[in-house]
């Protein structure tokens, strides 16, 4: 959420985005680098996180010992599971990404995204309607046995690409300025 805004409020403030359509490149270059940058922050945030897992771990052996951890992190399973978050996660960078570009206020990009956040944990822990919110389908990767699994990795990648057009489709028609 707040790096979305933030992206999008580099060419908000001083009209940014009037000299960046005034380059000679197509104007869904600009929409398109937006997201990818932004889809790229997350990968790096997953990574990370993927990487300090095995080092809490650690932590936890050398300060927590009657926890019974040893051996090497479960390396297959940590990295399906940061797989499976993040492709779960692509339609809300998406959604971001689009609201922060199509509207100016800082404060809708961030509202928007704190309010299904939050509403994010509440359905997150319905296991009916969990793994249908955009917001708690990262969650929903490690909720239960995994049985929505295969639902929420098609629908963030197949909804991710489908809000995209449309975000992509909004932003080609629109008057900036």
């Amino acid at each position: 959420t707040l790096q979305s805004a933030l992206l999008a409020g580099l060419e908000h403030n001083d009209n940014q985005w009037k000299h960046l359509l005034a380059l000679p490149v197509p104007r869904r270059v600009h929409y398109l680098a937006k997201l990818l940058v932004l889809t790229g922050l997350v990968l790096a945030a997953f990574v990370v996180l993927l990487l300090l897992i095995p080092v809490g771990g650690w932590l936890l052996v050398l300060l927590k010992p009657a926890f019974g951890l040893h051996g090497m992190p479960p390396w297959p399973a940590l990295v399906k599971s940061a797989a499976a978050c993040f492709a779960a996660s692509s339609l809300i960078v998406t959604l971001q990404t689009w609201i922060a570009i199509r509207w100016r206020s800082f404060t809708v990009a961030v509202a928007v995204g704190m309010s299904a956040t939050v509403i994010g944990f509440l359905v997150g822990q319905s296991e009916r309607f969990g793994h249908w919110y955009p917001w708690s389908m990262p969650m929903q990767v490690f909720a239960g046995h995994g049985e929505h699994l295969p639902f929420v990795v098609a629908a963030g990648v197949l909804g991710g690409l489908a809000v995209t057009g449309l975000g992509l489709a909004d932003y080609l028609r629109r008057e900036i300025g």
